[in-house]
């Protein structure tokens, strides 16, 4: 039986995404953003929340889900709460830790307060990975490769 799943809206995304711009400000490059997503359906929610910059050479999205009845929580809304609650204290851990904080790039089970949920995240270079897949298939030499790395590096 499929779930039904109710995303969350653009304009709340973009509410939570502006406060997370504001408390994690310090710490952001002039480049850097956060983007937030996620649904909602009657047996679990899952957000993303994802620190970025510009060219894409830093992509860290945070991946939470949480079973609503297993945890006791009667509320979606309340769930979702929690994962963003569990994803904003993440990344000001990483920020406190100079960058140097990691959660598993598979699923694993984390302890927030009383609760458990499941994070993954992976820090991707999703530019290079797209200059990778352009040199293998043939449409950039490796110069050009080098030279797209270092042109957008050098102006940063």
């Amino acid at each position: 039986m499929k779930r039904k799943r109710k995303p969350i809206s653009e304009f709340e995304a973009q509410r939570i995404a502006q406060l997370l711009m504001q408390r994690h400000a310090a710490h952001l490059a002039e480049d850097e953003w956060f983007e937030v997503e996620g649904y909602r359906t009657p047996d679990e929610v899952y957000t993303k929340m994802t620190l970025r910059n510009e060219d894409d050479s830093m992509v860290y999205p945070i991946e939470c889900r949480i079973d609503l009845e297993y945890n006791g929580i009667k509320s979606q809304l309340q769930g979702q709460d929690l994962l963003l609650d569990f994803q904003d204290y993440y990344f000001g851990r990483y920020f406190e830790d100079d960058r140097d904080l990691y959660v598993t790039i598979d699923w694993g089970n984390i302890q927030f307060d009383e609760y458990t949920l499941q994070a993954r995240g992976q820090i991707r270079n999703l530019k290079v990975e797209r200059l990778t897949s352009r040199f293998l298939a043939g449409d950039l030499s490796a110069e050009e490769v080098e030279q797209q790395t270092k042109s957008k590096s050098s102006s940063s």
